[in-house]
């Protein structure tokens, strides 16, 4: 599948990516025109280099459309602002090297550091019936096919051997991997996921201690 996180509702094991944080509101830079809502395709992890370069990790390396985008949005919990891209190369699996109009050393690169490079939802290529991207799971609810509510979807993470719902309820999280069997159905109208056999995984409890 070429195109970032789009994915079929009835075929639980294929390509996904992480795209999301829905939550975070970055204010934009300059005065500019509001944004529409984002989606993550990669984020900057460091400068390269001493000529401004950016190394950028991609969330889904198998997918050319930033290769296609002329412009894209530098994003963090306290900034947002459009950048024009003018060069764009892979480097090696999970990255390319990224060159930004007026990013020219290393200083400059370096505040760059740590931000997600994001499309406004709109850009995205039209979705075919049955279709979704990763950003329309953020804050669904979750339940078991009994209707019990399990929480709501703070996260999607890719880790290699599978996509997984973080799930958050009260102060813990818990982890669901999009395959079957636990993984059950998605309706979008209802913002409800259904997921099952949720009690072969663990919950999480960060700060909590382990008793003895």
């Amino acid at each position: 599948m070429g195109d970032l996180s789009r994915r079929k509702t009835s075929n639980a094991n294929s390509k996904r990516v992480k795209t999301v944080n829905k939550g975070d509101k970055p204010q934009n830079h300059g005065g500019s025109k509001p944004f529409g809502p984002l989606v993550v395709l990669g984020v900057v992890v460091r400068p390269h280099g001493v000529c401004g370069d950016l190394l950028v990790k991609l969330f889904n390396p198998d997918s050319d459309f930033i290769f296609r985008q002329k412009e894209i949005l530098l994003s963090n919990r306290a900034l947002q602002e459009r950048v024009r891209i003018t060069r764009l190369h892979r480097h090696g699996e999970s990255f390319v090297l990224m060159t930004i109009a007026g990013c020219d050393s290393r200083a400059r690169a370096e505040q760059w550091r740590g931000f997600d490079l994001c499309v406004e939802r709109s850009a995205l290529p039209r979705l075919s019936p049955g279709e979704f991207y990763y950003s329309d799971l953020i804050d669904l609810k979750v339940t078991t096919p009994q209707g019990v509510t399990v929480g709501e979807v703070k996260e999607v993470i890719t880790y290699p051997t599978a996509d997984v719902l973080s799930v958050t309820s009260g102060a813990g999280y818990i982890e669901i991997p999009m395959v079957e069997p636990y993984w059950v159905e998605l309706d979008l109208e209802a913002g409800i996921i259904v997921v099952d056999h949720i009690d072969d995984l663990s919950w999480f409890y960060p700060g909590r201690k382990k008793k003895g």
